[in-house]
Parts: C-alpha cells; sequence; structure tokens
C-alpha cells in the first residue's frame, strides 16, 4: 500500500532551518520552541558535583531507596575515556545499558552499583576508525539481549547483538559495511527497525527492516540522515537530522513506499537526535549540535500535535545525543558527552 501522508510544512517554517548544511558534523540554528501538550513542564536545574565511579550523587530523598533523580551529574568511566552514545532503560531490571562510542562497549548503571562494564562489542582493531568505533541507538530486546548498530565512518558498519550476561556479541549477518548506521528501534511485536545513509543531504538515506538472523530489507527510502527511531503508538518514528534543519517522521509499520514519497512529520526539531518515549505519546530527543544562532544544546519533548518545548534550559550541557526515560521514577537520563572534555551521564527529573 501507498502510504498518502505528506508534509505540510510551509516555506516560512523552512525558513530557520535553511543554513543547515548536510554533513556528519553539521552545526546548526536554534528556533525558538513552541509549548504545547500536557507532558513534562520546562524546568530549570544545576550541575551536581561528578559522583564517584559508583555513580553515587546528592539527589536522593530521605527514604526513597536512593533512587537519583536529579539534577546530577555523574562521571563515565572515570579512570578511563568512555564515551557515552546512547542508552535505554529496563524499568524491570532498574538498569541503564550504555553504549561507549569510544570503546566499542555496553555498560550498565544502577543506584546501587553505579557503572559496570557488561561487554566489549566485537573487540576487533579493525573496527576501530581513527580510535572512534561509534556505536549507535542501542535498543533491548525482550529476552534480555542488546542489540546497537556500529557506525564504521562508512567503512566497518554492522550490526550487533550482545548477551549482557556473558558479554558474548555476535554480528548480524549479510549487512552491508559501507553504510553508516546509528538508527535502532524495537516495535511490541519483537520487530527491529533501522535506518542508514551514505552522505547527508545525497537523499540515499533509508529506514529498514532487520532479522538478526537474515539481515535487513528497505523498507522507507528518499532520506538524507536517518539517525534515530522509535516505534510510539503503532507508528515508526525517524529522526532526520539534515533535511529543514531536523524533521521527526512519523510512519506507519505495515506500508510500502514510493521512492521520494513524503512522509508525515511528527514535529520539527532542530538537530534531533536519539529518541525514548515520554508521556502522554510525547518523546523526548537531545541535540547533536550547537546551532548558529549560538543558542544553547537543548533536551526537547516533541508531542504528537507537533507542539515541542524545550527543558532543563540552564543545564549547559556540552554534547546531548542520548536519552532514555525511567517512568516508573520520573527521571530522563541524557549522555552528555563530547569524547573529550566532558564525558557524564545527567539525570533530570520529569515532573
Amino acid at each position: 500500500m501507498r502510504f498518502s501522508g505528506r508534509i505540510l510544512v510551509c516555506a516560512a517554517l523552512l525558513a530557520p532551518f535553511a543554513w543547515l548544511a548536510c554533513s556528519d558534523d553539521d552545526s546548526a540554528g536554534n528556533p525558538a520552541s513552541s509549548n504545547a501538550g500536557d507532558g513534562a513542564a520546562p524546568m530549570p536545574t544545576t550541575t551536581a558535583s561528578p559522583s564517584s565511579d559508583s555513580g553515587s550523587g546528592d539527589s536522593s530523598t530521605p527514604g526513597d531507596g536512593g533512587i537519583q533523580r536529579g539534577p546530577v551529574t555523574l562521571d563515565f568511566d572515570p579512570s578511563g575515556n568512555g564515551d557515552p552514545i546512547s542508552a535505554v532503560w529496563d524499568d524491570a531490571k532498574k538498569t541503564l545499558f550504555i553504549a561507549d562510542n569510544r570503546n566499542n562497549q555496553i555498560w550498565s548503571w544502577t543506584d546501587a552499583d553505579g557503572f559496570k562494564k557488561v561487554a566489549t562489542v566485537l573487540d576487533d582493531p579493525a573496527a576501530d576508525d581513527a580510535g572512534r568505533t561509534n556505536l549507535g541507538q542501542l535498543v533491548e530486546l525482550d529476552d534480555g539481549t542488546l542489540v546497537v548498530p556500529r557506525f564504521g565512518m562508512g567503512t566497518v558498519g554492522a550490526i550487533l547483538y550482545v548477551d549482557p550476561t556473558t558479554g558474548a556479541s555476535t554480528a548480524v549477518p549479510n549487512i552491508a559495511a559501507n553504510r553508516k548506521r546509528t538508527a535502532l528501534a524495537k516495535s511490541p511485536d519483537g520487530k527491529l527497525w533501522g535506518g542508514y545513509f551514505f552522505q547527508p543531504g545525497d537523499g540515499k538515506g533509508v529506514v529498514t527492516r532487520i532479522e538478526l538472523d537474515a539481515g535487513e530489507v528497505d523498507y522507507a527510502v528518499g532520506f538524507e540522515k536517518p539517525v534515530a527511531a522509535l516505534v510510539v503508538d503503532g507508528k515508526l518514528l525517524v529522526s532526520e537530522q539534515s533535511r529543514s534543519g531536523g524533521i521527526i517522521y512519523s510512519l506507519p509499520l505495515d506500508g510500502t513506499f514510493e521512492e521520494g514519497e513524503p512522509y508525515d512529520v511528527f514535529a520539527m526539531v532542530p538537530s534531533t537526535d536519539a529518541l525514548t518515549e515520554g508521556p502522554n505519546g510525547s518523546v523526548f530527543t537531545g541535540q547533536f549540535k550547537p546551532l548558529a544562532d549560538g543558542g544553547a544544546i537543548q533536551i526537547r519533548q516533541a508531542f504528537p500535535d507537533g507542539g515541542v518545548r524545550e527543558l532543563f534550559a540552564d543545564a549547559q550541557l556540552a554534547k546531548a545525543q542520548c536519552v532514555a526515560y525511567d517512568k516508573t521514577n520520573k527521571r530522563l537520563f541524557v549522555c552528555d558527552s563530547n569524547g573529550s572534555t566532558v564525558r557524564t551521564m545527567r539525570i533530570f527529573p520529569i515532573d
């Protein structure tokens, strides 16, 4: 079936984003956000002193079982050079799983035990591209298996699944190595969705379906830089980082698409990055790069009606690529790391 949705974006709306260049290291501009929906309200935050290696901080409330809701800043791999790039929260295990972009590793974090290394993903020197392995969006399957794409700078791309108990990892077969991958999502029926691109702006970005034992097949085409995916309320949301400054598209899960076909827009979000589901059908997203007008790095919440609001305006984030939401304790985890001077995990309360 052909999906008949159309992007309803007028020239006036696109104008503030027209400056965006299409490259892997773009900077971006900061249009004003709107307030919509009934999710988390914007709130200022202060940065707590970095925690110890155990992950302990000063944001716990007496009698809350030691749950850190923030705002607090936790050192990631304080004795090494780790670079947190993506994360997923397991509510049953009360555990945050984190992909380390620099060391090709998966870590875990809990309120009780802090950060711990779980696995090294395909420990192969050939996979290390100039010291950067470039892992992508981390997801967890129903059986606890972790799956993560490797960006690979377009030369050693892969999709990997990891047993967090044994640390064993395996590559999904039939994955073309020359494609740049960061997006990965799981739908409630257990299906995996991903995406790849070659050069931002070339219109050859593709959203895919992934089978762990068979590889991937193209699902929707005509994108530029699909960097993240998320299934919410029966729709596949896709973060397009370069087109018009940043768009979150909304696709059905049962369609077939003609090349270049427009897709419905969930929200316009500047320099959008990883996605995590928030309350009431909303999504939280980070920001890839500072914007051209000098505005600060922001965490944003986007709503099904297209509204977007900025959160934690005073957080002074360095590079907020990853977000993960703990709905039980109403807190948002943010990988705030530029891989060099800042390598932290931030926690913010969502009330």
